[in-house]
């Protein structure tokens, strides 16, 4: 009677473990949808649903895809001013609801037959592992798809992009110049310089809308004002941009 209570217990208790949906959760904020697709995946693939299983790493993998191509459409000067929280608290509530949908009667039933569960670390690995995975794509499309500046000389952990007409010899002159006015103190700032029939545009990155600031454009009008007497012709068009050079305001020097 004992063997046959023991052989029963053998069949009906799970020798694998599952994932919680905690865990879901868990891996998802650590490495975007996919890594929540990847435990479901292994829930289904444990219990012998290997088209489940199959189907969930497609559907994981093409919710990173869609977080992936969200953050390329929003605009930059839009994307700053969002908090992460409004990327991320949407992902767990939506994988929460779908792993609850589709595994919570699978989890339920692992329970009552007595399985166990795999810790949270492992899920934070695995989250950890998609994460990286994520980065590189991101940073990948961000190096083919992004924005072009010209190619750059850099003056110290300053910088000067150059396009157009304009040439290395002349970057590095506005970069010396920059310098000698103080305005290049190491702190990275980013400049570009353009040039088209002789014209030339030169870029500067502010923070904090200085743009906005009558006192910062008064100033950035007077070291202008420099450069135009030592360095380029007028008249010399003058933009003050973010981050991505977004022009947010212009003035030209004349003579």
């Amino acid at each position: 009677m004992t063997n046959l209570e023991s052989d029963e217990v053998t069949e009906t208790q799970p020798t694998y473990k599952l994932h919680s949906l905690r865990s879901i959760v868990w891996a998802t904020f650590w490495g975007t949808p996919l890594a929540g697709g990847i435990i479901m995946a292994l829930n289904y693939f444990r219990t012998g649903q290997k088209s489940a299983g199959r189907n969930a790493v497609i559907g994981g993998f093409l919710g990173a895809v869609a977080l992936l191509v969200l953050i390329f459409v929003i605009p930059d000067q839009v994307f700053d001013r969002v908090p992460s929280a409004v990327f991320i608290i949407p992902q767990l509530l939506i994988i929460h609801l779908i792993a609850k949908k589709l595994q919570s009667k699978l989890i339920a039933n692992h329970t009552l037959n007595g399985g166990d569960f795999s810790s949270l670390w492992s899920s934070f690995g695995i989250g950890l592992g998609c994460l990286a995975f994520f980065l590189v794509t991101f940073l990948s499309m961000n190096l083919i798809l992004g924005p072009d500046y010209g190619p750059h000389i850099n003056v110290g952990n300053d910088e000067v992009y150059y396009s157009g007409d304009a040439t290395e010899d002349e970057a590095r002159r506005l970069g010396t110049t920059l310098r000698g006015l103080t305005f290049f103190q190491g702190d990275g700032v980013s400049v570009r310089l353009e040039s088209s029939d002789e014209k030339y545009t030169i870029s500067f990155v502010l923070v904090n809308n200085a743009w906005e600031d009558p006192k910062m454009v008064q100033a950035f009008k007077r070291m202008c004002k420099s450069l135009t007497n030592s360095t380029f012709p007028t008249p010399l068009k003058i933009n003050l941009c973010d981050n991505y050079f977004n022009v947010k305001k212009s003035f030209v020097i004349e003579e």
